[in-house]
């Protein structure tokens, strides 16, 4: 958590630096809800002078996962909390509307079929 997992920066056509965060979370991350915020947002944005960041979340449970394996467990017990991409969705719009930022959440369903 202490090292943003992707940093893109890249020149526009007028040689302006365009850059932008990107935090990915697997859907067993016990601090899923909170990172947004906490390491995102008020780490990585802030400490850089950043107003771009993307919260990626992948959904991996699936039917083939070991049920005893502790990422599927918790997993299970995120997303049983209700509509965990409108609640992060909700909590980038707010916080990208209180800090000036443009914060969004990428949410990918990566079960095995």
């Amino acid at each position: 958590g202490e090292v943003v997992d992707i940093y893109v920066a890249v020149r526009d056509s007028n040689n302006e630096l365009l850059k932008v965060f990107i935090e990915v979370k697997g859907s067993w991350n016990r601090e899923l809800k909170e990172s947004l915020n906490d390491q995102l947002v008020d780490r990585y944005l802030a400490d850089n002078k950043c107003t771009q960041g993307i919260y990626v979340v992948g959904n991996y449970l699936c039917d083939l996962w070991d049920k005893e394996d502790y990422r599927y467990k918790d997993t299970k017990r995120i997303l049983a909390d209700g509509d965990l991409e409108k609640l992060l969705s909700d909590e980038a719009k707010r916080l990208s509307f209180e800090k000036n930022l443009d914060v969004q959440v990428i949410f990918l369903d990566l079960t095995l079929k």
